[in-house]
């Protein structure tokens, strides 16, 4: 087990969804860390406070985002590979699987081309190093800007691409967004 990546997952409360989740991160030997919102305070305050958390764990040098009602694919052998191939890349950005309700699944595919796919990136189609995510903290005060609700995702990226780092698209399915409700829209 590689103890320098570390799955942040966030929820509202302890479910056998977050159980599900949790076993993701173990099958691909992911250490994690959960943060309960049980205040419903939203996903970025719960996201920046696993993160600053994880800032004092020295081992830690990569990190990436998990839903609780989400699921981890298996890539953290890729992970490793690249960033050791390309020691300069500050983030990895791939591809997911969206499983709908009714079983359907299809894949989320990006370009590979960071400014194209930024409004279509999420908090967890990617794993940073840590010192990248410290990079963009000393920059702009926070990673995960309270204030923006709308393309959370997409305000992060632009913050990324902004901030020159090091951005690399690996095109495997990495993630599965098990979608849990429909929108109904009138």
């Amino acid at each position: 087990m590689n103890t320098s990546f570390c799955c942040l997952i966030t929820a509202t409360k302890p479910s056998s969804l977050l159980d599900a989740a949790i076993d993701s991160c173990k099958k691909d030997s992911w250490l994690y860390d959960i943060y309960i919102d049980s205040a419903f305070n939203g996903p970025h305050k719960s996201r920046e406070a696993l993160l600053n958390k994880t800032y004092s764990d020295s081992k830690i040098q990569y990190i990436r985002y998990l839903d609780y009602d989400d699921t981890l694919l298996p890539h953290q052998y890729e992970m490793e590979r690249i960033f050791s191939q390309f020691p300069d890349t500050d983030i990895i950005y791939t591809n997911a699987i969206m499983k709908m309700p009714s079983g359907i699944s299809h894949i989320i595919n990006y370009t590979g081309d960071p400014a194209t796919d930024i409004l279509a990136i999420h908090p967890w189609s990617w794993v940073a190093k840590k010192e990248a995510l410290e990079r963009i903290k000393t920059i702009y005060g926070y990673v995960w800007n309270y204030d923006v609700t709308y393309r959370e995702g997409g305000y992060l990226w632009l913050k990324f691409i902004e901030a020159g780092l090091n951005i690399k698209y690996v095109p495997i399915s990495a993630y599965q967004y098990n979608k849990t409700f429909n929108y109904l829209f009138f």
